[in-house]
């Protein structure tokens, strides 16, 4: 019951439903001063004998969420209060009662919409019938917002509107079990042209290696960006793999905002690996989405731990130590395992790569390239093989097998 209280309370002085962490929040609240059974006509009662009722319908009542809906002189007050209420305007003699009541009787207009829903739901058949159906279709929307996704469409005030537009459809007549396909719809069409996902690093989504997110670019206008973050350990290569209608730019970037990797993705990409790196340290990582696109256009994208062992570019490649072997295993003769280590000025370096098991067939190349990435030694021997060379500028240089 004091679950309904509080959504009623939301009905009110908000004319929406209540989302998930604040019905719940009042609730508790309600449960500090109220018994279990109590009415919306309790807290009523209780409201000039219990400063803890009176502070939290006040709280209600001073909100700019209720000072925005609720405008005007007292006729005007008391008009919008009936509508957002019953769904229909105040007629001449409920309208000049309530006026007068506020006016010169001494009714605090924090309390008026709670002493307005209670007269009704006492004394109005129909009324009372509109307000137990809008009761019962605010409570099965607030149920329905069971995902993150949801729950983080559902604010704002266009989410409000779009939920009091719902409510203003229900009557004394409505089959709230039939009215449940508009309140899936309603969330879905605020999924769809709500931002789910932040625009900045400080409020990125989190998402976990091993997942896949389904988002949506939500544009009216211009571009929009979304940026996830992840947390990746030391050397654990993984892959990112994205799905989209719609031609989408991408980053990944580090703890700090440096960016690691760019590139686009085509429209109509299915399944299309984007980044595989392994990073040197482990920490929080960000990849950043952003289409031009117009409209809402879904896309989705899985952040996987590559079956790979190493990276196959020079991005993401691992590091050497000097004097330190590192051991891999070559798949294929189209795998490319990539390294780089770092290289002082006129040293001689030598570099060997051992097949301790020798696939029959299999060719292992060993290429080294400068720091700018100009080859600078190449050996090939279906065996052992080795390289030896001089370095001419100090750097980092990488090591392509």
């Amino acid at each position: 019951m004091l679950r309904t209280v509080a959504q009623q309370l939301y009905l009110a002085y908000f004319g929406r439903p209540a989302d998930p962490e604040g019905l719940t929040n009042f609730t508790l609240q309600l449960q500090q001063f109220l018994p279990p059974e109590a009415s919306i006509a309790s807290l009523a009662q209780a409201y000039s004998a219990d400063s803890r009722a009176n502070n939290l319908v006040n709280g209600f009542s001073v909100s700019q969420e209720s000072r925005d809906l609720y405008t005007g002189l007292t006729p005007q007050f008391v008009d919008a209060i009936y509508r957002n209420i019953l769904n229909r305007p105040s007629e001449e003699a409920g309208r000049l009662f309530w006026v007068d009541a506020i006016d010169n009787r001494g009714l605090d207009p924090a309390k008026a919409a709670l002493e307005i829903i209670v007269a009704a739901l006492r004394n109005g058949v129909r009324d009372a019938d509109t307000i137990l159906r809008k009761t019962e279709v605010a409570q099965a929307f607030t149920n329905a917002l069971d995902t993150p996704d949801e729950v983080r469409a559902f604010s704002g005030n266009q989410a409000a509107a779009a939920a009091r537009n719902m409510l203003a459809q229900v009557d004394a007549e409505t089959d709230v079990q039939a009215f449940q396909a508009q309140v899936e719809q309603v969330i879905t069409e605020l999924k769809n042209t709500t931002d789910l996902h932040g625009a900045t690093l400080a409020d990125a989504a989190p998402i976990a290696l091993g997942s896949t997110t389904n988002a949506v670019f939500n544009n009216a206008a211009g571009s929009d960006t979304d940026i996830f973050r992840f947390t990746a350990q030391a050397e654990q290569l993984f892959e990112v793999f994205i799905t989209s209608s719609a031609s989408v730019s991408y980053r990944l970037l580090s703890d700090n905002g440096s960016q690691l990797a760019t590139g686009t993705a085509s429209a109509g990409t299915q399944g299309q690996r984007i980044v595989k790196f392994a990073p040197e340290t482990a920490g929080d990582f960000y990849i950043e989405f952003t289409s031009a696109a117009t409209g809402n256009t879904p896309y989705s994208f899985a952040l996987q731990p590559s079956s790979d062992d190493f990276a196959d570019s020079f991005f993401g490649a691992a590091r050497l130590q000097n004097g330190l072997a590192k051991t891999g295993t070559s798949a294929s003769s189209s795998d490319i395992d990539t390294f780089k280590f770092a290289a002082q000025l006129s040293k001689r370096y030598f570099l060997e790569v051992d097949a301790a098991t020798p696939t029959p067939g299999l060719k292992s190349t060993l290429d080294v390239y400068s720091p700018n990435l100009q080859l600078i030694q190449q050996v090939s021997n279906p065996g052992v093989v080795g390289g030896a060379f001089t370095t001419h500028n100090a750097g980092v240089a990488d090591l392509l097998n």
